[in-house]
């Protein structure tokens, strides 16, 4: 699953300390990682990421700049 959140082709891609740097802010108490815990960790690092991307691609088919966005807000 990590490979595909990463966008990374091969496991020999991603650093052996990311996956443990990441599984450590998964896991915060048992050695396993449960759902709640898995939601809360895709929330802070990928959800963001997705709703950047679909509103830039919102700006572009609306000829509009992130700039012109942020000013108006």
């Amino acid at each position: 699953m990590m490979l595909k959140l990463l966008h990374v082709g091969n496991k020999s891609d991603l650093p052996q300390n990311r996956i443990q740097r990441f599984w450590q802010e998964l896991d915060k108490d048992s050695g396993s990682v449960d759902f709640a815990e898995f939601t809360e960790w895709y929330l802070k690092y990928f959800n963001l990421a997705q709703e950047l991307a679909m509103h830039f691609m919102l700006c572009a088919l609306c000829g509009r700049s992130l700039s012109q966005d942020l000013s108006a807000a």
